[in-house]
């Protein structure tokens, strides 16, 4: 069953879908997803995006304990510049003609051997009668916390290269598998507090089985030693929440430059 979720900007659609995963699990379930332990995985989403805009202040570093390399290393594995330009070329051929109807597929790149090709093309389209163009995303798989809000910020930025900053443009996003982890959501709180999240189910209701492993995970990692943690995914989850020290690393400061 399609799940179709739609926003003003991409960054309330990542908002939008991890809190429609912590608060609405039993929905994720009922169209088809399955609860795997502290796993939560969805099918077939359709996310319109009426504009992309990631914050510009929005904090990798102290969401996810992300270093700059790690933006540098997205880019390098999915991006040849080559092929970009000459989308863009192809482009803005069109625009110059004023054609009322386009699409102009690129394909992402996997160059890294431990690249898990997540994402798969971004069609840059014209429709008619729609005032503005459309990025087209299909991905093969998204994790809905670290991940997609860093795939939110890819996708805009290449927009921007391609038409200009300032040009307005809109998105859908093909995910026909979505999913995260209780460890991996409770990093939300340095977003949005759990606690207040969560508030009509703390004051005494029964939590649905995943947000109460998520509650659990996030008073754990909050308070664990750090040197006891044998995992490193699970050790980016304590130094997020804990906030000890971690340099920033703005979306504003990620740009999409070719080598």
């Amino acid at each position: 069953m399609t799940t179709e979720l739609e926003f003003g900007t991409s960054q309330a659609a990542w908002e939008g879908i991890n809190e429609h995963f912590m608060l609405k699990e039993d929905e994720v379930v009922a169209a088809g997803g399955t609860r795997y332990g502290a796993l939560l995985v969805g099918y077939d989403f359709i996310i319109r995006i009426r504009k992309l805009w990631v914050d510009p202040l929005f904090d990798y570093g102290k969401m996810f304990n992300y270093r700059r390399q790690k933006w540098v290393s997205l880019v390098n594995n999915y991006i040849d510049f080559n092929y970009l330009d000459l989308v863009k070329a192809e482009v803005l051929d069109r625009e110059r003609k004023k054609a009322s109807a386009y699409n102009i597929a690129f394909i992402f790149g996997n160059s890294h051997g431990s690249g898990k090709g997540c994402l798969l093309n971004l069609t840059f389209a014209k429709r008619p009668g729609e005032q503005y163009p459309v990025l087209i995303a299909t991905l093969r798989s998204s994790e809905i916390v670290k991940r997609l809000n860093f795939d939110f910020l890819l996708i805009q930025r290449m927009g921007e290269y391609v038409y200009g900053k300032d040009v307005h443009l809109g998105a859908i996003m093909f995910l026909p598998n979505a999913y995260t982890s209780a460890e991996t959501s409770a990093m939300y709180n340095s977003h949005r507090k759990l606690k207040r999240l969560f508030k009509p189910t703390l004051k005494g209701t029964p939590m649905p089985p995943f947000q109460q492993k998520v509650w659990d995970s996030f008073e754990k990692y909050s308070v664990i030693e750090q040197s006891t943690i044998k995992y490193k995914v699970l050790l980016r989850v304590a130094k997020a929440l804990q906030n000890k020290n971690i340099p920033p690393l703005l979306a504003e400061d990620m740009k999409l430059i070719p080598k």
